[in-house]
């Protein structure tokens, strides 16, 4: 597995359910611009606006504690003409979650706070990598609050009906878009920016765009999402039959 593609699986999970794992109070509000830069009473009313719909959020979010949905990635590349598509389910408890992919492959990634396991049951093999402090920090933790985005990522307002055009619920009244843009150079190197269209009723995301920075996409759109169902922890478990073959092909980050 690409290091850049492991990445971009672990902000995929930090974006979609956003802080499952942190049930807490809301974070307060803060300015998405410099305060030193000007902006017009129009602006800053839309911005105002777009806070408190982020705050919103953020205190329904506080209330989840488990999460499983189904999923549909799509991966764009300069060198296929068709994407390419793979489907699952995902499952969430606290720091754990937990892929399950069905097609084309079976494979079952576990993302944990200091390592991911990836699971392919044909080849009888499991790959661990190993998760760096650095690492940690860029992510924000499998499922980090609103204001560990605001760490390693500029956020800024998008229109969430053009992001909701396409999907099969296409109501973008109770949906907020924004863009997240890395900030340091590290991320960089693996992220240029991530879409991220959030259906503020349930609360989750409906789809999530990272885009890298050669300008290939990778989508995912997660549908029947609920939430607080009483996800067992055992749920979460990969149970790696025995005579499973265990390596290891990414050192910590240091």
């Amino acid at each position: 597995m690409r290091l850049a593609t492991l990445w971009a699986t672990l902000l995929t999970a930090s974006v979609a359910m956003l802080h499952t794992a942190n049930a807490a109070q809301p974070e307060p509000a803060r300015s998405l611009v410099p305060t030193s830069q000007p902006i017009s009473p129009a602006a800053e009313a839309n911005l105002a606006e777009f806070e408190r719909r982020l705050a919103a959020v953020d205190m329904k979010m506080a209330a989840v504690t488990d999460l499983r949905a189904n999923f549909e990635q799509r991966k764009k590349t300069a060198m296929l003409k068709k994407p390419l598509i793979s489907r699952g389910s995902l499952f969430c408890k606290g720091e754990l979650v937990l892929w399950k992919t069905t097609s084309p492959r079976r494979t079952d990634m576990l993302v944990a706070s200091d390592k991911v396991t990836i699971y392919y049951p044909a080849d009888q093999l499991a790959e661990v990598y190993a998760l760096g402090s650095r690492f940690q920090d860029a992510t924000g933790g499998p499922l980090p609050r609103l204001s560990k985005l605001r760490e390693s990522f500029e956020l800024t307002e998008l229109d969430a009906a053009v992001m909701a055009k396409d999907l099969a619920a296409n109501d973008s009244t109770d949906r907020v878009a924004l863009t997240l843009t890395p900030k340091s150079d590290e991320l960089k190197k693996h992220v240029a920016s991530i879409r991220v269209l959030i259906d503020v009723t349930v609360p989750c995301a409906d789809r999530v765009v990272i885009v890298d920075p050669d300008g290939e996409e990778t989508e995912l759109r997660f549908t029947a999402v609920k939430t607080n169902t009483g996800l067992k922890d055992t749920e979460l478990d990969l149970n790696l039959p025995a005579g499973t073959k265990i390596s290891t092909p990414v050192e910590p980050a240091k």
